[in-house]
């Protein structure tokens, strides 16, 4: 009988907070032991396909990547995505099957419609760029528009996904000028360009056309540009990576390939 005293309150808080009979006010005095977390928000994850270095958040010196280093035959994988959603689930799984880390540039307005497919991708281990809350010409913009347009993606993204786009730029429709590269260093981004443009974003080519077009182009230190929209794409991506596997080419993060991490 005393244990059996000893034993119900411990039973009382296990039991009581889920009980729905309770009112209200009742449950409520029982704190839920998750009641800190955010369902909506994922934390940031530590992906072992990710082992770039990375540079802490921060303005950097401005700087623009387009072709990684030569000499160790490695290449990296990009993809924009600021249209609809495409073929992104097709694309995430080939590149799990390949073990090849990707990064992905989303505009806000394509994050704000696909949002579990953003979180796919930090999942599956992949980086996310900042391609602009929405798909306009920078150049002829103020300054302080350009600024908006890159903080509230990475507003978006910090809100929606719980992962930050730092330090990856890339501006729409690949304009930009040393305005630009000026003012993403200062919100903390390096510009990504390409080395190798797919075109897989043009119409009227065949998809025998687009693979053709990058086999021919490999190069040590290639940065490839695809796009998550392209009817192209998804259906050439796993043959394009078997053969470049089978030339010797490893598809590595594109941290890989980034300067050393300075501070302005």
């Amino acid at each position: 009988m005393r244990r059996l005293i000893l034993i119900l309150p411990l039973l009382l808080l296990v039991v009581l907070p889920s009980c729905q009979w309770l009112p209200p006010w009742l449950r409520s005095l029982w704190p839920s032991p998750t009641a800190s977390i955010s369902p909506s928000i994922p934390p940031t994850i530590s992906s072992p396909l990710a082992t770039g270095s990375v540079p802490p958040p921060g303005p950097v010196e401005p700087a623009e990547i387009d072709i990684g280093p030569a000499g160790t035959m490695r290449m990296a994988l990009t993809f924009d995505a600021g249209a609809d959603p495409g073929y992104t689930k097709e694309i995430l799984d080939i590149c799990r099957k390949h073990k090849a880390p990707a990064t992905f540039f989303l505009t806000g307005d394509w994050l704000e419609q696909n949002v579990e497919d953003a979180r796919e991708m930090v999942l599956k281990g992949h980086a996310l760029g900042n391609h602009c809350q929405t798909h306009l010409h920078l150049t002829p913009l103020e300054d302080e528009e350009v600024r908006s347009e890159l903080q509230q993606m990475e507003d978006t993204c910090l809100r929606l996904v719980g992962h930050s786009t730092k330090p990856y730029f890339r501006a729409p429709f690949g304009e930009r000028d040393g305005r630009i590269l000026r003012l993403a260093a200062q919100e903390g981004y390096w510009h990504i360009y390409w080395t190798l443009d797919s075109l897989d974003w043009e119409m009227g080519h065949s998809t025998d056309w687009v693979k053709e077009r990058v086999l021919t182009r490999l190069q040590d230190g290639a940065i490839l540009l695809f796009h998550v929209s392209s009817p192209y794409t998804f259906q050439i991506l796993d043959d394009l990576l078997d053969q470049m596997e089978s030339k010797g080419y490893r598809i590595v993060p594109l941290a890989d390939f980034l300067p050393l991490p300075t501070t302005s």
